[in-house]
């Protein structure tokens, strides 16, 4: 094996990043980083194993400082990169009259009837703006023999076309290889997805060994053009023509141009065969030129979120748990005007569907859920919840409330912010 990357990003990961170094609660490097580190770091060292991932979400220098203590600790050295480069908050500060006029933020909000009307609120309130990165930054530290490489927001599949770009010295213009590059990180980014994780469905699609699942291999051959998807003898999991092709088609919306900041790849003329157990070929790489702009996700709050859960067992359980539900819209009334949006559910479903769907359930769970625009609101209406223990219908148990920041996102393609 020459490289070991974690892909670790979601859309919204690094929002929450953010808010946690605000927060004070982590340095903002990923949650997950340093146990990571300390299970795989020092083996991959020894064994001349490569690490790039993006886990050092909102603080990658933060990521690698903590690292090198790590491996300082246990006698190590190593060539620790970061790249940087990511956040473009301070870019939106200082240019926010001119990038969230209302014209522009129609644009940004598209259809999303949840966005606020008002461009200021997103202006006043940004907690992140991250641009999507490329390859290159990475495929540069590799070049200057760094052993472990730390992003913020590399694109997902970018850290794959850096480690290939490097390995087989591909040029910048080479669209073809580096849709190759592309379609690799798409079928590994995902963890387990292409050996079977996210193919599972119980009798009609039985995975066996799950508790054990492989993750998948890419086996690159530069000169054929060729990439073999295997996984490790004897772990679990299913890795076939038909896994590899549900994780290609994942998260894809035109098979004909899957947009990333490194290319246009067209997924249409992928070829996925069966090579033998537990191994597929996948063939077919073409790429056009890299399109003129970046995505940027923009990050902001927008109140607070209040998620409580209260259980019924028994006889007319629904009907206790519906009874709870109108005793708590009664009472929600004095804070109308600071509840932003909210949803009642009895196990999971609106109140029709749950009558239509079962009339005497033994088990209902009633959730509510509501966006508070103010944060002693928010944990006022927790608290006063608490109180169906005693003042609700009869059996009511397992009581949950939790307040926590609410935050969201909205990507914006913007050709102002170079790649440089």
């Amino acid at each position: 094996m020459d490289f070991l990357i974690f892909e670790a990003l979601a859309e919204r990961t690094i929002h929450d990043a953010h808010i946690r170094i605000e927060e004070g609660v982590n340095p903002g490097y990923g949650m997950l980083f340093e146990e990571r580190m300390r299970r795989c770091a020092l083996a991959c060292l020894r064994r001349g194993i490569r690490i790039i991932t993006n886990d050092g979400s909102a603080n990658p220098r933060a990521a690698a400082q903590w690292l090198v203590e790590f491996l300082r600790e246990n006698g190590v050295t190593a060539k620790i990169a970061v790249v940087e480069g990511d956040d473009v908050k301070g870019y939106y500060e200082t240019n926010k009259d001119n990038i969230f006029t209302p014209a522009i933020y129609q644009i940004i909000a598209g259809s999303d009837a949840f966005l606020p009307t008002d461009p200021s609120t997103i202006r006043d309130n940004l907690g992140s703006a991250n641009v999507y990165l490329y390859y290159e930054p990475v495929r540069e530290a590799l070049d200057q023999g760094a052993d472990i490489v730390i992003t913020g927001r590399v694109a997902d599949p970018s850290m794959f076309v850096a480690a290939l770009s490097h390995s087989f010295n591909w040029n910048a213009g080479d669209w073809n290889k580096i849709a190759m590059g592309t379609v690799v990180g798409h079928l590994l980014e995902c963890s387990g997805h292409s050996t079977g994780g996210y193919f599972s469905d119980c009798e009609r699609k039985l995975v066996s060994g799950l508790a054990n699942i492989g993750y998948p291999i890419a086996e690159v051959d530069d000169e054929a053009n060729e990439v073999i998807i295997t996984k490790l003898p004897g772990s679990g999991g299913h890795l076939s023509a038909r896994t590899v092709l549900e994780q290609l088609h994942y998260e894809v919306h035109s098979f004909s141009s899957y947009v990333t900041p490194d290319v246009i790849a067209e997924f249409r003329h992928v070829r996925v065969e069966q090579a033998g157990e537990n191994r597929v070929r996948v063939t077919g790489f073409v790429g056009r030129e890299r399109p003129a702009t970046l995505k940027v996700l923009l990050g902001y709050q927008a109140g607070y979120n209040i998620v409580l859960a209260l259980r019924f067992r028994g006889h007319d359980a629904l009907k206790r748990a519906l009874l709870i539900g109108d005793v708590w819209s009664e009472r929600l009334r004095h804070s109308a005007n600071n509840i932003l949006d909210s949803v009642y559910l009895y196990n999971d479903l609106p109140r029709a569907a749950a009558l239509k769907d079962d009339p005497d359930p033994r088990y209902v769970e009633f959730r509510y859920s509501a966006i508070v625009e103010d944060r002693a609101e928010a944990e006022y209406i927790a608290r006063s919840f608490a109180g169906f223990y005693l003042n609700g219908a009869y059996g009511g148990g397992g009581v949950e409330t939790s307040v926590h920041r609410s935050a969201f996102q909205k990507s914006q393609l913007y050709d102002s912010i170079e790649k440089s």
